[in-house]
């Protein structure tokens, strides 16, 4: 996991520099009050997606080396979404942000249940934003964050990025577990990040742009947009608070 994340990081930073250049002419934006975001989509993308309480109960016995690396890994993978999103939203003021960014903190919550539950020691013992114990997280959090700052379409593609990164990793991690409560929160993050993905990819459409994935396949890409109707939901519309700048 650490060497893909540092993949990422690498290949991100030389996409930081393009986009500044692109972006550097961008100038604020006002505020769209037409375009106030739907609160169906809001509602369904803050709502609980992961079952920690069930998954506790099933906790028992002694997890493998894998296993116990995977939580503590994923414990801040999480607080890493959670952590570039609340940078976004402070940043654009778009609501898919926000909205998301609580259905993360969720997320983190529901792996340090089980890292409770099996006594492991947790990994995020400062939960302040872009603070990590795993150096390349930490890295890929500055990285992110200045690619989301140059444009609002570059602030989502980073969304979808996580979500393809997150995915990713969840997929790889049960594969390693036969752990019944592990299994039970991964694959409930795991339709979490399924949702998130369709709401990023929905929002770059909305604004004529795509998102190519890095890990994921463009198959899967387009079964999880599938599987999600006609794009999933937006999540908060193309208006946003008048505090970022154009895309």
């Amino acid at each position: 996991m650490r060497s893909r994340t540092t993949i990422l990081a690498l290949t991100l930073a030389a996409a930081v520099a393009t986009a500044s250049c692109a972006g550097a002419a961008a100038s604020p934006r006002a505020a769209d009050p037409a375009a106030a975001p739907a609160a169906a989509a809001d509602a369904t993308l803050a709502a609980p997606e992961a079952p920690a309480a069930e998954a506790i109960a099933l906790a028992d016995g002694e997890l493998t080396d894998a296993e116990a690396e995977g939580l503590v890994f994923m414990r801040e993978e999480e607080k890493l979404a959670r952590d570039v999103y609340l940078a976004m939203y402070e940043l654009w003021g778009l609501p898919v942000f926000d909205n998301i960014a609580s259905a993360e903190q969720q997320h983190t919550d529901a792996v340090l249940g089980l890292i409770e539950a099996y006594g492991l020691d947790d990994p995020v013992a400062d939960d302040t934003p872009g603070v990590f114990t795993n150096p390349d997280l930490a890295a890929l959090y500055e990285t992110l964050v200045a690619r989301g700052s140059a444009s609002l379409v570059d602030a989502l593609t980073v969304g979808a990025l996580i979500e393809d990164l997150d995915i990713a990793d969840l997929r790889s991690w049960l594969e390693r577990t036969d752990d019944p409560a592990v299994e039970r929160v991964y694959s409930s993050l795991l339709a979490g990040s399924e949702n998130h993905l369709r709401a990023f990819v929905g929002q770059l459409e909305e604004r004529g742009s795509g998102y190519e994935p890095t890990y994921l396949t463009p198959d899967d890409v387009e079964g999880i947009m599938a599987a999600g109707g006609s794009g999933g939901p937006g999540g908060g519309g193309r208006g946003g608070r008048g505090n970022g700048r154009n895309h």
